[in-house]
Order: structure tokens, then sequence, then C-alpha cells
């Protein structure tokens, strides 16, 4: 397994030694605290292929139904691949798990992330839907530096028409749709349910 010393976080959550780590158990009650918004379908983005076996557990931890369990393809096969986010039930609300999270910057080819552009698009194909994304692609640094990176991604979306929030922490998320009004519903069911403190989250 390979490391990249700049991200907080470089395993992915099909090695079996790390699942169910605090990070699993973020993503779930993140799930569970959002699930009053309406029903939620899981696109786990594998960064490789994973036995039937583990897939079936990920996806009972979770909850949820899952979009697909392939992994994700090199950059020829990228827009096929996430036009299955698009395509899914109109109902459901869609949570991301890429290894390594949201990339402003670079190129569309790596497993490991989901860039704002595909993000995007995604939102912009489920109009007025969630899409709840796990994000660890924030360099080491100060509190000050992460939340500056954070809101360095929502100010992106925003000035591309789609509203978005942050969940600060050790687990980092970044929660979007095209509808605000939707967004800010989301922002108040997580919070009566968490009880989390507001200065976790961050806002354009």
């Amino acid at each position: 397994m390979s490391t990249n010393h700049n991200l907080e976080r470089s395993v992915t959550v099909m090695h079996h030694d790390k699942f169910g780590d605090s990070y699993d158990i973020v993503k779930r009650s993140l799930l569970e605290w959002l699930s009053p918004c309406g029903t939620w379908a899981a696109h786990p983005m594998f960064s490789e292929d994973c036995p039937p076996a583990f897939v079936k557990e990920y996806a009972a931890f979770l909850g949820l139904p899952m979009v697909t369990a392939a992994p994700v393809p090199a950059s020829a096969g990228r827009n096929a691949y996430f036009l299955r986010l698009i395509a899914w039930n109109a109902t459901d609300h869609l949570f991301l798990d890429p290894d390594t999270g949201l990339a402003l910057s670079g190129s569309g080819n790596s497993r490991r992330h989901v860039t704002v552009e595909e993000l995007l698009a995604i939102a912009e194909g489920r109009a007025g839907k969630l899409t709840l994304v796990f994000d660890q692609s924030l360099t080491r640094g100060s509190e000050e530096e992460r939340r500056a990176q954070a809101l360095a991604k929502l100010i992106w979306l925003d000035e591309h028409g789609v509203s978005g929030l942050t969940y600060s922490s050790h687990a980092n998320f970044i929660l979007v749709s095209t509808d605000k009004q939707v967004l800010n519903e989301a922002k108040h069911t997580l919070l009566r349910a968490s009880l989390l403190p507001i200065r976790r989250f961050i806002c354009t």
C-alpha cells in the first residue's frame, strides 16, 4: 500500500484491518443523523477489486444499497463510471466514499479521489438531492489552514451554482446540493440529531 505523506489519510476502506475504524463510525453516524432527509445510497469508489464478502460487509455496516462495487476506472472510463450516479434512483441521496476525498485541482485519472468538476456534474445531474463526500484530501497543518482548504472547495462549488457545507474534524465531510434550501434543511437536521457544535461546520 502506497503512502502519501501530504494527506491526512491514505488507507483505503477495503483493507480489512482498517475497516470499522473511527472514520467508518463517523460515516455511519452522519448518515443516520441525515436519514430524516430521505433515503441514501452509497458509492464506495473502491480503488481496486474487492472480495464479494467484504462488499457485503461494507454495505451492511452502512445500511445502504450500493450503486456499484466496481473499482474506479482509469481516466478513459471515469465519465461513464460517474454517469451511474446520475442515473441512480432519483429518490436517493448519495454518499461517496473515495479513498482520499475531494480534489480541488489535478488530473481526473486518480482512483483515489473525486474531483470538484466530477462532484459538480453529479450534483447538477441530481438537482435538489444531497451528495455527501468523505473528504480526507487536506494537507497536514493547523486547523486554520485545513479550514481554509475546505472553504476553498466550497467557494469553487458555490461559484458554479452548488451550495455546500463541510463538517470539519479529524474525519472531514462535505455535503452539497444544487438547492440551497435542501442543504440548509439538511444542516438543521444534522445539528438537531447530532448535537454537534455549529463551529464544526464551514459554509460559504
